[in-house]
């Protein structure tokens, strides 16, 4: 459903000035790039800057609403490297156009899935021997398998029945192919876990697991950049919910009134199925989640959102097929419920020991730099 692009600045400086009709569809692609578009440009983001010099030619009331997208987030923004070489197959044909040879070269990056362009730069990238099957011009993105992704990304998308590797690649994959950090937000999920114990088959647990421990390893085999953590964010189990009689086992370990141990039996338990890297569990206060009625939530920290209309516990068989729920994308604007639930208090906290030597490494790291300078 996110989707990661290259725009060619070419669109607003060649383009719109030989053809005014271009202006409409291009105003129109923008609108979904701000909606559900990572933004793909060169490490030292000239195509940013001519993108955002670009916006001022449109009209007054569209410039504005999508500078708040391209212009306020940069989070929404990942500079990538390019080979000269690519650059330079482009630059043979345009020399006057660096701008679009730069957007053309960034098109075979792995993980981009589209690169709009120029007229100049679509038949430029067509008279080399890159690979162009992932750029388009306005008029061929239309009909594109990519534009079709930007409509499911408008509504939501229904995943009865939905086999775990088309989760996968439609939803999860492209959500945190560019995201250092992904955070779960599943009110219930401590205490699906103190409903179960070893080796019971009544409890929604082993379901909980599964879809957590699929969604870390996608993030791990996926993400292109580097990983800072993965984090699940639940309230602790209430006194309430230790009356069943098989959580005598719990009972025994301390744990109803310990929500430190609380956050470390779950996040221990995971480590065991699998989620051995940089891996955070936080319990927060349980009104901090009064807001939430039943919604679950999957965050990055490139501004994107995933609503689940109902829990976690997603991939209800061992061969992979998904229960039914919604799942949408979306931006959320300031204080909204999501933004409330991570600046929440916390109950308690457990990081893993890769986390925390990757914390220790960063704090040498500053203190030698403090010392050198």
């Amino acid at each position: 459903m996110l989707i990661a692009s290259v725009l060619d600045p070419g669109l607003f400086t060649q383009d719109c000035r030989r053809d005014p009709t271009i202006r409409a569809l291009l105003v129109d692609h923008l609108m979904h790039v701000a909606h559900c578009h990572i933004m793909i440009c060169d490490q030292d983001n000239l195509l940013g800057k001519a993108i955002v010099k670009g916006l001022a030619s449109l009209p007054p009331c569209i410039a504005q609403q999508l500078s708040v997208a391209f212009i306020g987030d940069a989070a929404r923004i990942v500079r990538l490297a390019i080979p000269a070489q690519d650059t330079q197959s482009i630059l043979d044909i345009l020399p006057d156009l660096p701008l679009t040879a730069t957007a053309m070269a960034l098109s075979n990056q792995p993980g981009v899935d589209a690169t709009l362009a120029s007229q100049d730069g679509y038949e430029a990238i067509h008279m080399t021997e890159l690979p162009h099957d992932r750029v388009f011009s306005l008029s061929s993105y239309a009909d594109s398998n990519v534009k079709r992704r930007e409509y499911d990304s408008m509504g939501s998308v229904s995943t009865k029945d939905m086999p775990q590797r088309e989760f996968c690649d439609n939803i999860i994959n492209p959500f945190v192919r560019w995201a250092n950090k992904v955070i779960m937000i599943d009110k219930i999920v401590a205490t699906s876990f103190f409903d179960h114990t070893p080796g019971d088959q009544g409890s929604n647990w082993p379901i909980f697991s599964r879809t957590i421990k699929c969604i870390y390893q996608a993030w791990k085999e996926e993400c292109k950049v580097e990983p800072d953590s993965f984090e699940i964010i639940t309230c602790p189990n209430q006194m309430r919910n230790w009356e069943k009689p098989h959580q005598s086992h719990w009972l025994a370990e301390g744990v109803q009134h310990d929500y430190t141990k609380q956050a470390r039996l779950i996040g221990e338990t995971l480590m065991r199925d699998g989620l051995t890297g940089e891996l955070r569990v936080r319990l927060i206060k349980t009104n901090n989640l009064r807001a939430v009625a039943h919604d679950r939530y999957l965050v990055n920290n490139r501004s994107a959102i995933l609503n689940f209309s109902r829990g976690f516990d997603l991939i209800h068989t061992p061969q992979g097929i998904l229960t039914e729920t919604a799942v949408s994308l979306y931006r959320e604007r300031e204080q909204g419920s999501v933004s409330r639930i991570l600046t929440a208090g916390d109950a308690a906290v457990w990081e893993s020991p890769a986390l925390l030597l990757a914390k220790q490494k960063e704090a040498n790291s500053a203190v030698t730099t403090d010392n050198v300078l």
